[in-house]
């Protein structure tokens, strides 16, 4: 239902657009009746038809009253108020115009206040710049003083040095003054080398400093002259107590000065400070120690000859030994007694130690010299090898060892008495090389070296070390023909020895046993495989040569005793050998023309071919030096094939080259007889000259597998004949299997080793 508009207020307003349009922009300004008009709409909204009658009337009774007042008064106190309004609003124009001016008068205010801000903390920077440089600066012309002062010091120093007359201005205190200003200026200019012209006079300095060392070197060696002048006045040479308190007591007087200004002096040299004037400096230094090391030198080589001629007059009816032990004892004692005079002198650092164990290799030289004529005319290995354990002492650490440290903190006894050593070591390898070329190389065998019989030992008096060797055997390697007693054992020892084996054998392995650990082990090295080469070589000669004039009707026990002979000095030389690391092998290849005579000889009597002839002319190339422990193996197994096969074949013979079907019946019975004659008595030679039972029952098994090859051998042809009926099968039958006769040999092999 549309509500009826009529009499209301708002059309009431509504039909008067004259009157209320001059004020409606006013009327619409104020926001309170605005909010009362939308207040009445929404009451107007929300009521329903009864009570939109109530209000017309109400309102309606309102018209009418204001109809009854008169027009231009109905609303004047609404213009009046609009009125008031509008000024109002001009006053809140007015002031928001004053605020937005103060605003814009404080953010002026602001900006500047940002501007002087900046400006103050620039101000402040600058302000502290100027104060840091101020600090700068004071402390600078506080320390300008002190830096001119490394300048103006320059002139005087130079003066002073220039107009030095004498070296005795070092034993002024203002020396000590101005040795420490030069140092002080010489830091100074090398930590601002960005000071003008620091560098010309860094140099000038260096050369001041140079200078003054140089004054105190000079000082220092006057000071030993004058006591070397005072000293050599008087008789040294009167008696051993004058002469002691005289070269050292009297010496040491002047130490302590000494000491004293040649410690600046080392001071500089060594510091790391002065490295770039260390060449200069160690020069003025070494010339300090040579002064003093030749005035030294002048007192005490009279001394040192004197003593040595004497002891080569008193040692003369004795050994080499007692002259070393004499001259060693001496020289240990005269360097004990120069280290300590010297420590007295020059400060105890590593600088001085080894300058002073320089030295007493100099100062040993009469030794050396006279050691080395001793070692020419020596040619017993014996006391070679006594004289180098003189020195063992001195060798037992490493030089990196803290032991070796404490040992030679001191002197140096390793090193002074190292070409003592070199000398007699190159003696001893000398003497045994013609040791080893006259008694194995060039040794002439004959027939009774392969004998064991009652062959005596005929030693030159060189040949201690043999004996020793000899008497020192052991005793599992001897062979006795007859039982004896513990005691004619014992005594006959030795004579059974030298009766089982090859004597230039024995006297090669004594010969490595006095060496051993006596020379360098390189060289021990070569010296060992050139005494074992040699030893199997003279051996392999000896054999052969025994073999070779052997006659065709001797006995196969004598041929079996010169094989186990050999194998057994082979098994020696194995034994003894496996006591020596021997690791380094040198080859050295040559032309063998020994073939040569030969083929002359057979061309002139006609036994060989040309082909045969030619072959053996050809030269063969030959390692003189292989490796010991190769060679050795390779002789040992050719031994026992050798061996093996010859035993082999005597146990054989013929038996098995029958074929006939008449002789095959008793092939197994003569085989089998043989085998139990034959075994036990090989065996029972071989032990008589092999001790180790190991050994012996290899070769015994050796020899029936080698007799079991050849009878598989003949059995298989056997059969093979039998497939070709050349032979019947009744005959092959004759013959046992050769499992069977395996099992036999073996079966009597074992009965043989377990007797």
């Amino acid at each position: 239902m549309v509500r009826s508009r009529r009499n209301s207020l708002v059309q009431t307003i509504a039909v008067q657009p004259t009157l209320l349009e001059p004020q409606e922009n006013s009327l619409l300004d104020d926001s309170y009746l605005l909010e009362n008009l939308q207040k009445l709409a929404t009451v107007i909204n929300g009521t329903t038809d009864k009570e939109i009658l109530s209000l017309n009337s109400i309102v309606k009774s309102s018209v009418e009253s204001l109809d009854s007042v008169t027009t231009p008064d109905k609303y004047s106190q609404y213009t009046d108020y609009l009125t008031q309004l509008d000024e109002n609003i001009k006053d809140y124009d007015n002031i928001l115009k004053q605020t937005h001016r103060i605003s814009n008068q404080l953010e002026d205010s602001l900006s500047q206040f940002n501007t002087i801000s900046d400006q103050s903390s620039g101000f402040i920077k600058d302000t502290h710049t100027l104060y840091d440089s101020r600090k700068e600066f004071v402390k600078l012309s506080q320390a300008l003083p002190q830096y001119l002062t490394y300048f103006d010091n320059l002139a005087p120093i130079i003066r002073r040095l220039n107009h030095a007359s004498s070296p005795n201005i070092v034993r002024k205190e203002s020396f000590k003054t101005m040795l420490s200003n030069i140092d002080k200026s010489l830091f100074f200019l090398e930590e601002n080398p960005d000071i003008l012209e620091s560098e010309a006079y860094r140099i000038k300095y260096k050369q001041c400093l140079i200078r003054a060392c140089d004054l105190i070197s000079k000082y220092s060696i006057n000071n030993l002259k004058q006591i070397q002048s005072e000293i050599t006045q008087k008789d040294i040479m009167a008696n051993k107590n004058t002469r002691d308190a005289l070269i050292y007591n009297k010496f040491s007087s002047i130490s302590d000065d000494f000491k004293q200004n040649i410690s600046a002096l080392i001071d500089r040299a060594t510091d790391e400070k002065y490295k770039r004037y260390n060449s200069e400096l160690t020069s003025i230094l070494n010339d300090t120690f040579e002064q003093y090391f030749q005035i030294r030198y002048k007192f005490l080589n009279q001394i040192i000859w004197l003593q040595v001629d004497d002891t080569i007059i008193r040692d003369k009816k004795f050994s080499m030994i007692q002259f070393i032990q004499d001259n060693k004892t001496y020289f240990q004692q005269l360097c004990n007694k120069e280290y300590k005079l010297f420590m007295e002198f020059f400060p105890e650092d590593s600088i001085c130690k080894d300058r002073i164990n320089h030295w007493f290799i100099k100062l040993c030289d009469p030794f050396y010299v006279t050691i080395g004529v001793k070692c020419g005319r020596e040619s017993d290995i014996d006391i070679l090898c006594d004289s180098l354990i003189l020195f063992e002492p001195f060798y037992q650490f490493e030089e990196d060892s803290e032991e070796y440290a404490k040992q030679f903190n001191e002197v140096q006894f390793d090193k002074i008495f190292s070409p003592v050593l070199t000398r007699i070591q190159n003696r001893l390898i000398q003497t045994v090389k013609n040791y080893i070329h006259r008694t194995i190389v060039s040794y002439k065998p004959s027939a009774e070296d392969f004998m064991i019989s009652n062959k005596k030992l005929k030693l030159q008096d060189d040949e201690g070390f043999v004996k020793t060797y000899v008497s020192n055997f052991r005793n599992d390697n001897t062979v006795t023909a007859t039982t004896t007693s513990s005691s004619d054992k014992t005594e006959n020892n030795n004579a059974i020895i030298i009766s089982s084996y090859y004597i230039p054998l024995i006297k090669g392995l004594a010969l490595l046993f006095k060496i051993f650990e006596m020379v360098n082990p390189l060289i021990f090295d070569q010296l060992a495989h050139h005494t074992v080469h040699s030893c199997i070589s003279s051996l392999k000669n000896a054999y052969t040569i025994i073999t070779r004039n052997e006659s065709p009707d001797t006995s196969l026990a004598h041929d079996l005793d010169i094989k186990l002979f050999y194998l057994r000095n082979l098994l020696l030389l194995r034994d003894e050998i496996q006591e020596f690391n021997i690791k380094y092998t040198l080859n050295t290849k040559s032309l063998d023309f020994s073939g040569v005579e030969s083929f002359f000889k057979n061309y002139k009597a006609g036994e060989m071919s040309l082909f045969s002839l030619a072959k053996d002319f050809v030269p063969k190339v030959v390692d003189n030096m292989l490796d010991a422990r190769t060679e050795l193996v390779q002789e040992l197994r050719i031994c026992i094939k050798d061996f093996t096969d010859v035993a082999s074949t005597d146990i054989i013979g013929d038996y098995l080259m029958v074929t006939t079907p008449e002789k095959l019946t008793t092939v197994n019975t003569n085989l089998t007889s043989c085998i139990e004659n034959r075994i036990p008595r090989i065996y029972e030679q071989i032990c008589h000259s092999i001790e180790d039972k190991e050994i012996a029952q290899h070769l015994i098994e050796a020899i029936e597998q080698y007799c079991n090859d050849q009878y598989s051998e003949f059995h298989d042809k056997v059969v093979t004949l039998g497939e070709q009926s050349k032979l019947s099968s009744d005959d092959v039958l004759q013959l046992v299997p050769p499992e069977v006769f395996n099992q036999a040999f073996k079966t009597l092999v074992n009965q043989t080793l377990k007797k």
